[in-house]
């Protein structure tokens, strides 16, 4: 093999090489800037803004749901209290395992093209579980 070709190849490794990690750099920062603007949009739970439907498109519930789940969340209070701190679940034909069903909003993320929702499900009028679900 002449001199020529090895430094044809050694070079179009190096192109090959270098496309791949800056393709790897370029997927890190965009990764890492959704995952940073994420955690800085979340805020306080507020039952008057949670039940502001105008505001479910642009997010709201989304930004809230997490501090909702945090300590003491909603597992252990009483469908009333539910009713109250909620208001009433949406209506959807998603998710029939779960009792009540709350749209969240369009889905977390730079391509969002499904929806989040919170599901709670009640035994004996308490809730049991809850989870955040995509549909």
């Amino acid at each position: 093999m002449s001199c020529w070709n090895i430094c044809r190849r050694v070079i179009d490794v190096s192109m090959r090489t270098a496309s791949v990690l800056v393709l790897l750099g370029l997927m890190a920062l965009f990764l890492g800037q959704y995952g940073v603007g994420e955690y800085h949009s979340r805020v306080e739970f507020s039952s008057d803004a949670w039940k502001h439907e105008e505001l479910i498109p642009e997010g709201v519930r989304l930004t809230m749901v997490d501090a909702l789940l945090a300590d003491p969340g909603v597992v252990g209070r009483s469908r009333s209290q539910i009713d109250d701190l909620l208001g009433k679940p949406d209506e959807t034909s998603y998710f029939r395992d779960y009792d009540y069903v709350y749209w969240l909003g369009p889905e977390r993320g730079k391509i969002s093209i499904d929806s989040e929702w919170l599901g709670l499900k009640f035994r004996s009028d308490v809730v049991v579980e809850a989870h955040i679900l995509t549909d």
